[in-house]
């Protein structure tokens, strides 16, 4: 993505659409999302390369997790 980052798409978007469930996938096989090769917490991230089975599941797992937590939210409300 010329002139912006995976981390200030998210941040961007997260502003619009906080809340939101974010998955990480690096632009290449080799790469790590930052110097660190770190994810921000509380996001998932899959690594290159990866079957279609393997991110279906990922996706799944992701979107499970962010129903759980929104469910949680609200029952701490």
């Amino acid at each position: 993505m010329p002139g912006m980052s995976g981390y200030a798409l998210v941040e961007l978007f997260l502003r619009h659409y906080p809340g939101s469930p974010v998955l990480y996938m690096p632009g290449y096989a080799n790469s790590n999302l930052n110097s660190g090769g770190e994810v921000a917490a509380g996001f998932d991230y899959i690594q290159k390369p990866f079957t279609s089975d393997a991110l279906l599941n990922k996706v799944r797992r992701t979107l499970d997790s962010a129903r759980k937590e929104s469910k949680a939210n609200v029952a701490a409300a």
